[in-house]
């Protein structure tokens, strides 16, 4: 995982864009950036819980939260930290 992506991931707010490999150039996280954030997390003794602080923009918005819970629950065995980004269930 480069250093990049590490720095933002760890800062575990949800929706933040990550620099990316050029400095000053942002994008928004996909799901391989939520996969490896969960993956990064199960390899960290010290941290007990998974966040699901990152939202991918690769998915239709409507799905977005439970996706990411989804992918946490997937790719991790620690316990969740989760909210809602704002998405109501009839997708107002």
């Amino acid at each position: 995982m480069s250093s990049e992506v590490t720095r933002s991931i760890l800062t575990g707010l949800s929706g933040r864009q990550d620099p990316g490999p050029q400095i000053g150039v942002e994008r928004k996280p996909n799901t391989k950036d939520l996969v490896d954030f969960c993956r990064l997390t199960e390899c960290l003794d010290n941290i007990h819980f998974q966040s699901t602080g990152l939202i991918s923009a690769d998915v239709p918005h409507p799905i977005a939260d439970i996706y990411r819970l989804y992918i946490g629950l997937m790719f991790s065995r620690k316990p969740v930290v989760t909210g809602l980004s704002g998405c109501s269930p009839s997708g107002r």
